[in-house]
């Protein structure tokens, strides 16, 4: 039996699990101390990653902005490592209303650059973007660039300092076994320069 979705104990936990279940005449059994298999769990957490905001243009309500985010990986990422992000509750469904991004991955700071190259990215749920790395090898320690267009933003009031953006970073294209390291980073309220409001009247 595969169970995905629960919450991983430390390596100082020395609970097991108990289950329960009705065989074929409806008959409760029950199995206690169910040792965690070590060939599944690892009971090392993820390494911390770094993630900063390099920009963010058109942060204004109402825009489709620009994040433009910096990441360190402390571990070395070949084509097969795949990048989540995951937004916050107050932006849109779909960061973009219609479900549709543009991502890029970038070795250079500089946002204009001949570097730039577009990856393919898609939604897992409505608040988190998986990105597909298009480089053929990050080195630990190295920063680079992903460049996330068409991201809708709510109210100035809606992002608050305790709004987070979080990074994981999946080296061998499997999910479920847990991810190589994570970060996370808050994000800025839209600029307190924004449009006058404007009043229907009638519909």
């Amino acid at each position: 039996m595969n169970c995905f979705g629960g919450g991983i104990p430390t390596a100082s936990n020395t609970t097991d699990m108990t289950i329960a279940w009705r065989d074929g005449g409806n008959t409760v059994q029950t199995a206690s101390n169910i040792a965690l298999s070590s060939l599944t769990l690892s009971t090392a957490p993820p390494t911390t990653a770094a993630i900063l905001s390099n920009a963010k243009r058109f942060n204004t309500v109402g825009m489709k902005a620009l994040y433009s985010l910096a990441v360190t990986s402390p571990v070395n990422l070949i084509s097969s490592a795949k990048f989540y992000f995951d937004f916050h509750m107050m932006l849109s469904p779909y960061l973009d209303q219609n479900g549709v991004v543009e991502c890029y991955i970038r070795t250079t700071a500089t946002i204009n650059d001949a570097t730039a190259k577009y990856t393919y990215c898609a939604f897992t749920t409505w608040w988190q973007l998986m990105v597909w790395n298009n480089q053929a090898t990050i080195t630990a320690g190295t920063a680079f660039y992903v460049d996330i267009y068409n991201i809708d933003l709510p109210k100035s009031g809606d992002i608050t300092a305790s709004q987070y953006i979080m990074v994981t970073i999946d080296t061998d294209g499997d999910y479920s076994n847990g991810v190589a390291a994570t970060a996370e980073m808050t994000d800025s309220a839209p600029s307190g320069t924004t449009p006058t409001d404007i009043y229907i009247v009638s519909s």
